[in-house]
């Protein structure tokens, strides 16, 4: 089960603690942070952009000019090659202005190029639309779509090490529904994926495909949730994601459809607004329908924390447990670990600080390969008037693993200006 899913129970809270980014994000007027919030979030009347009227709608429209250094743009573990990138990221915001359900939408573009390595030029593209209907009082209706153009980052667990980066689109249509009927919390969602990989040539110019990466995920989501007193909230939840090949075997004659459950037993908090989040404890597995592969079965832990140490200072606490798909012959799939801890200070009203740290662990089932990634980041985001702004990021990765040749460090130095309306 994918990490997205895992938070279904959150994320449909905060839709039904507060009303959708259409209406606002602070409906008291009084800077209170809101579940899912940092101070980096609060409201800033001063900074934040105005956006367009268009008939019943706001638009807020964005492009960021990004200068970007990285040391080991390849992910190697010696003769490391860095390369300057520049990027030109447009993207925009639309939202609904409606007494009563709402839309909103955002579509963009990462345009990157690289200064030495013309090969690795890329563009991402994205489209997400989702509604809420309020069906009653009681009921919110969510059905969404999405669609996303990206590249595998080099270095990543299965990329393909060809001559280009490995392009693949994703597009999703799903709903999730939410009901509260007193202190009973009902919630459930739906969704379908589709997942295409393109062909990519490797050094010699052979062909590497991709094409039996390509699948259909179907998932379900269930919770049912009790409100124990104000701001605490237990639940179970089950969850269910069947995943099917358009290739009935790979091109390691392998048959990679499987079918994954999750299961959790956890509580939602929001005590005075200091302390909000979820935190659960469950399981992760998945059974797969090649015979040679056992089932992989893993306890997993969901976290997802905000403490609001001060009213300028938050604290985010997150972990996660899911089994992941690979191409490695040798395994069905890897158990991926995630955790992360960040830290925003509000500075200035109009200048913000970032630090954080992560560490993902990947255990591969039936072999002994590992791998962990730590990761450190520092970033300051700065608004000079509502319509220009600063971004300034420093961060540094490296990998360790079990598995010759695979290991590496990286460091990526990011600069960026950016105007909004």
């Amino acid at each position: 089960m994918k990490s997205i899913k895992a938070s279904l129970t959150y994320s449909l809270l905060m839709v039904a603690s507060c009303t959708v980014f259409a209406a606002s994000d602070d409906p008291d007027g009084d800077g209170r942070l809101l579940p899912g919030q940092t101070v980096k979030d609060r409201p800033q009347p001063q900074y934040d952009p105005k956006g367009y009227q268009a008939g019943s709608f706001l638009l807020f429209p964005q492009i960021k000019f990004r200068i970007d250094r990285d040391n080991n743009i390849f992910r190697t573990e010696s003769d490391e090659e860095s390369d300057l990138i520049t990027a030109l990221d447009p993207s925009l915001h639309v939202i609904s202005n409606w007494s009563r359900h709402s839309i909103k939408a955002d579509a963009g573009a990462n345009f990157n190029r690289y200064r030495d390595n013309e090969n690795e030029d890329n563009e991402k593209l994205w489209f997400d639309l989702e509604a809420t209907i309020d069906a009653d009082r009681d009921t919110a209706i969510n059905p969404h779509l999405n669609w996303y153009s990206d590249v595998e980052s080099r270095g990543s667990a299965d990329e393909a090490g060809g001559r280009t980066p490995t392009e693949y689109d994703t597009s999703v249509l799903g709903v999730s529904v939410l009901h509260r009927p007193g202190r009973i919390v009902l919630e459930g969602g739906f969704d379908i994926s589709k997942l295409d990989y393109s062909d990519v040539k490797d050094s010699n110019g052979a062909n590497i495909n991709n094409d039996d990466r390509d699948r259909e995920e179907q998932s379900f989501t269930a919770t049912i949730g009790y409100e124990i007193k104000p701001g605490i909230n237990a639940f179970v939840r089950y969850g269910n994601t069947e995943i099917e090949y358009d290739s009935r075997v790979d091109d390691n004659n392998l048959r990679r459809d499987s079918s994954e459950t999750e299961y959790y037993i956890g509580t939602d908090l929001d005590l005075t607004s200091i302390l909000m989040g979820e935190v659960a404890l469950g399981q992760v597995e998945s059974d797969y329908d090649d015979p040679r592969f056992d089932k992989v079965r893993e306890t997993a832990a969901l976290v997802n924390l905000y403490w609001h140490a001060t009213p300028l200072t938050t604290v985010t606490v997150s972990m996660t447990t899911s089994v992941e798909e690979t191409t490695d012959s040798s395994s069905p799939g890897f158990v991926k670990d995630n955790f992360t801890l960040a830290l925003f200070h509000e500075l200035r009203r109009n200048l913000v600080l970032e630090a954080s740290y992560s560490l993902t662990k990947h255990h591969y089932e039936s072999n002994s390969r590992k791998d962990d990634i730590q990761g450190f980041t520092l970033k300051a985001d700065y608004d000079i008037n509502r319509s220009l702004f600063l971004i300034g990021a420093l961060e540094q990765y490296s990998k360790d693993s079990n598995q010759d040749g695979t290991e590496y460090d990286r460091t990526l130095l990011s600069i960026a200006v950016g105007l909004r309306y």
